[in-house]
């Protein structure tokens, strides 16, 4: 059963971003599969006219300017779901180590950013288990929830999955 354990909001669709970038990975890896097979074909002895080089150049050129792009999105929409699953904890949970605003503007300061992103997902982590254990869920749901989704992913892409970050993850719950 799906436990709502914070206030409903507006929901922002974020999540498409990934398809975004995703797409523009595999347009990149298109694309450069098509200089690779260029270059292939001058060295087995073949010649590249100016026109082609300029033209693979050019497609190189806008399709990273693109991906660019989408993997900038990427990030300000990771800082902001970070920031507002931060603060929907500051909703359940009193005392947390650091200001709402702290999730979003820690990533961008120097030095700090290389420990307090840690420590807020870290708290985030472990304050989001206690709380929804006040509500019943067990850490055995909160595993599958969270672990469930990448195991099937690997199996489905034929990945064996039982390595370090089963073991990261499992420390990470209990």
């Amino acid at each position: 059963a799906l436990v709502t354990i914070f206030p409903k909001r507006v929901k922002v669709k974020r999540g498409k971003t990934i398809y975004i970038v995703l797409g523009f990975e595999i347009l990149s890896l298109l694309s450069s599969y098509f200089q690779y097979n260029l270059l292939q074909e001058v060295s087995n002895g073949g010649i590249m006219t100016p026109e082609a080089a300029t033209a693979n150049d050019t497609r190189e050129r806008i399709v990273g300017i693109l991906y660019l792009i989408a993997y900038i999105a990427s990030a300000i929409t990771f800082i902001q779901w970070f920031r507002r699953a931060y603060s929907n904890l500051h909703l359940r949970v009193d005392n947390l180590s650091h200001p709402e605003g702290w999730a979003a503007g820690s990533w961008f300061v120097p030095i700090i950013n290389l420990y307090r992103p840690f420590h807020i997902m870290k708290e985030l982590q472990i304050d989001t288990c206690y709380v929804l254990a006040q509500k019943g869920v067990s850490k055995d749901e909160t595993w599958r929830a969270t672990v469930g989704p990448f195991k099937s992913l690997c199996q489905a892409a034929g990945v064996k999955c039982e390595g370090n970050i089963t073991k990261i993850l499992t420390s990470l719950v209990e």
